[in-house]
């Protein structure tokens, strides 16, 4: 196994972005929450009543699944 600094892979990870074009932290696509489990939807139901800080952007009430 190989390893190296943080620094090292801060700067391969920055380089690898540019070479995709990149930018900013948007680049990933949001989770639809379609297939989310009855169990998964009552944590963020709990996390929403207790106006938890990590719903953030978290879709309560996505689409039905279509499959």
């Amino acid at each position: 196994m190989r390893t190296i600094d943080f620094e090292t892979f801060a700067k391969q990870v920055a380089a690898r972005k540019a070479e995709l074009g990149l930018t900013g932290d948007n680049y990933v696509p949001r989770n639809s929450g379609r297939r989310r489990t009855p169990e998964k939807r009552a944590i963020l139901a709990e996390l929403k009543r207790m106006n938890s800080p990590f719903l953030v952007g978290v879709d309560l009430d996505p689409p039905a699944d279509e499959g």
